[in-house]
């Protein structure tokens, strides 16, 4: 009768280079801050990550990371920084979207993909943020630092989105 409540939990996945972890999402304004209680902290401005806090590589080495976005000649060039570091740039298309059906175990939900095309070396790679069909953010993908793999947001109801 008088036991303590646990209190909310994290409804977001977040996962990185093996690195798998629930996250709460805050939303401020038309920005969406994801983090947990291990100080990871993740700032979404409602178009890409922004800054990046927190997120621990298997050697234990803490990553700090500021992008910022800028258009040069038709494309859009993002640009990573760490404190004392600059970890360059990756030029990306400008976005595209589509709509879809994301197929679920109790049928399917239309969903709205932003897509983007990046190009490191020889290779496309793509990032996007994934919307229901309120337009409500379902999931992100985006690269934190042009030589890793990108990092992934996602609902934590929903399984089958094509990113994960």
């Amino acid at each position: 009768m008088f036991r303590e409540d646990a209190g909310p939990e994290p409804q977001w996945v977040l996962s990185w280079e093996g690195l798998t972890e629930k996250v709460f999402a805050v939303n401020a304004g038309s920005s969406i801050f994801f983090a947990n209680s291990d100080g990871i902290l993740l700032h979404f401005n409602g178009v890409f990550l922004e800054k990046i806090n927190g997120l621990r590589l298997k050697s234990g080495a803490e990553m700090d990371i500021s992008i910022t976005k800028t258009e040069v000649d038709g494309s859009e060039v993002f640009s990573f920084r760490g404190p004392t570091s600059n970890f360059g740039d990756l030029v990306c298309q400008f976005p595209n979207e589509t709509a879809n059906d994301l197929a679920l175990e109790i049928g399917s939900m239309r969903v709205f993909e932003i897509t983007q095309e990046c190009f490191v070396e020889d290779s496309v790679i793509e990032q996007r943020i994934i919307l229901n069909q309120s337009r409500q953010l379902i999931g992100l993908q985006f690269f934190v630092h042009p030589g890793r793999q990108p990092i992934t947001v996602r609902y934590g109801q929903i399984k089958g989105l094509s990113m994960y």
